[in-house]
């Protein structure tokens, strides 16, 4: 009977935790706008959510073209259950600059896009 219960509550917490992960996923269709006098790059991003202080976009990195990182921010929820919006500033961007943006949901997965300034 012990077993049977143990057996039980094993299957119970795996089938639990796992389908936790089968519904995260990582944000999508990052699409990134630069304001050239603000020197400010808005990015945005899909990331259908339940709740959005449970499952959310983690961080915002951006790196210039030589993989440093110019621009970092971290999030402890998302605005919306549909989408990620943020800007940041880049002081010594200039146009024809190309940066890569990475998206990284708190759950499970990564967005990247590499993008030119104009």
């Amino acid at each position: 009977m012990k077993k049977t219960l143990l057996l039980a509550a094993t299957i119970f917490l795996f089938t639990f935790f796992s389908s936790s992960a089968a519904f995260a996923h990582p944000p999508k269709n990052l699409e990134a706008v630069w304001n050239t006098s603000a020197q400010t790059l808005t990015v945005k991003a899909s990331h259908l959510v339940n709740d959005t202080a449970k499952h959310y976009v983690l961080s915002m990195v951006v790196m210039n073209s030589k993989g440093e990182q110019i621009a970092f921010k971290q999030y402890t929820k998302q605005s919306s259950d549909k989408s990620f919006s943020d800007s940041v500033t880049l002081l010594n961007a200039k146009p024809n600059d190309t940066v890569r943006i990475r998206l990284v949901c708190n759950i499970m997965g990564t967005a990247e896009e590499n993008i030119t300034l104009k």
